[in-house]
């Protein structure tokens, strides 16, 4: 019993030194709500855009590429704007989203294009079975063997499906109504300056809100959440001997790395009074080392339209 109450004490002790690896000074006074799907915005009088019909794409991207290989395929597949914020995984030992014991049996290629950044785990995965191999039984054992909560055990996806076209196995699993993703995606932390001014410039009601949204679903840098924030002490201002609030504010949102941590967080804020006052406050209150185990070493601030940009992250 002793020996069992020892190490009970010292898996807590190691997860309380890890957590505070990642412990932060200040934190949001809103709780996070992650973002669940890329923002798509149309234009007044404009169609919205319609959900992708996954099966009817995939049937005509393989009529279109008739000799193409599983990776090739793929390849093809990240041109659509419905999977911008896909990226291409290697399958050679890992298959993301299916059972980890699993392996797929006769199989010549194998390919799989999968949702990281924008946090959903939807995936598709394109597979050229062996000469002699049945490809229906590989559609079917994949299926069976698919995770659909790989990613997230509190919101599984909601569709599972696989697939025989032209002697290709695919196996898709995604969320309902797909949209496209449009406009510029941020490769860098600095890119956000241009999105800030573009997005702005096309939508210039937008609130704090729908930009951090925007951001974090319109980025490759890291999977992101984004949520709203309230005057007070937040995440990235401050340091651990003096408690420091933000104010001076009526809207304000955080768009920041699920991982943590890290050197990268972005807010959007819409100043009570005068944009510059509140810049240089922001500034003034910014820490670089708001993480006790990294350092960030840039500090970037824009203004438009009434509201601010404000960023730290390593350059």
């Amino acid at each position: 019993m002793k020996q069992f109450i020892s190490l009970i004490l010292a898996v807590l002790l190691l997860a309380a030194l890890l957590a505070g690896c990642g412990e932060t000074p200040k934190e949001s006074t809103s709780a996070p709500q992650t973002t669940e799907a890329p923002v798509t915005t149309t234009q007044p009088g404009e169609e919205p855009p319609a959900p992708l019909d996954v099966e009817a794409f995939l049937r005509q991207l393989t009529a279109e590429h008739p000799e193409a290989n599983a990776e090739a395929l793929c390849a093809a597949i990240l041109e659509s704007p419905y999977f911008t914020m896909f990226q291409s995984e290697n399958t050679e030992f890992y298959f993301p989203g299916l059972q980890f014991e699993y392996r797929p049996k006769n199989v010549d290629e194998a390919s799989c294009v999968v949702d990281y950044m924008g946090g959903s785990g939807a995936l598709i995965y394109v597979f050229v079975p062996e000469q002699d191999a049945d490809p229906q039984a590989l559609a079917a054992a994949l299926k069976e063997n698919a995770m659909p909560e790989w990613m997230n055990y509190e919101k599984p996806l909601a569709n599972v499906e696989s697939w025989v076209i032209e002697g290709k196995v695919f196996l898709a699993m995604y969320p309902d109504n797909m949209l496209p993703v449009e406009g510029p995606i941020a490769g860098q932390a600095r890119d956000f300056v241009e999105l800030f001014h573009s997005y702005l410039a096309e939508h210039p009601e937008a609130d704090c809100q729908e930009l951090a949204a925007y951001f974090a679903t319109h980025q490759k840098i890291c999977g992101m959440d984004s949520y709203k924030v309230q005057e007070g002490r937040l995440t990235g201002f401050g340091d651990f001997e003096t408690e420091t609030e933000i104010k001076g504010f009526r809207d304000g949102a955080v768009f920041t790395p699920q991982m943590s941590p890290s050197t990268f967080i972005g807010y959007v804020f819409r100043p009570s009074e005068d944009a510059e006052a509140f810049i240089a406050l922001l500034r003034e209150k910014a820490n670089l080392a708001w993480n006790v185990c990294v350092e960030a070493n840039t500090v970037i601030t824009e203004a438009d339209g009434g509201l601010v940009l404000f960023m730290m992250c390593t350059e």
